[in-house]
């Protein structure tokens, strides 16, 4: 039988900021369209709540769009800037904004297991 303890809930929530490209809001009847987009880029972040089935919240995983550093997770620098100011927060970035195999290793080893 599996107690409670060791039952949890990772997921993630992602977020975009930016041009849809499907949708455009306007007057009925127009017969063009005016939009002002300061690029063509999308910003994605993603939210990542880990819960334990007892209640016991982890530390939320915050994935940002980085693609300056081919590594997914932030320097620790970065990393330890944001954490500094909301602890309860890990940060980390990945090319799209978005768990990956390695970031999802990485916040077990790192966050989840000690």
């Amino acid at each position: 039988m599996i107690t409670l303890k060791y039952v949890f809930n990772f997921d993630e929530s992602p977020f975009s900021r930016g041009l849809d490209g499907y949708y455009t809001v306007t007057v009925k009847g127009a017969t063009d369209v005016s939009i002002n987009v300061p690029d063509f880029s999308r910003d994605n972040v993603s939210v990542c709540p880990c819960v334990s089935a007892t209640g016991k919240l982890y530390k939320l995983l915050v994935i940002f769009k980085r693609i300056t550093n081919a590594q997914h997770i932030l320097p620790k620098e970065d990393r330890e800037a944001i954490e500094d100011n909301i602890p309860s927060v890990t940060a980390c970035g990945t090319k799209k904004g978005c768990m990956t195999t390695e970031l999802f290793e990485w916040y077990i080893e790192e966050v989840f297991l000690p």
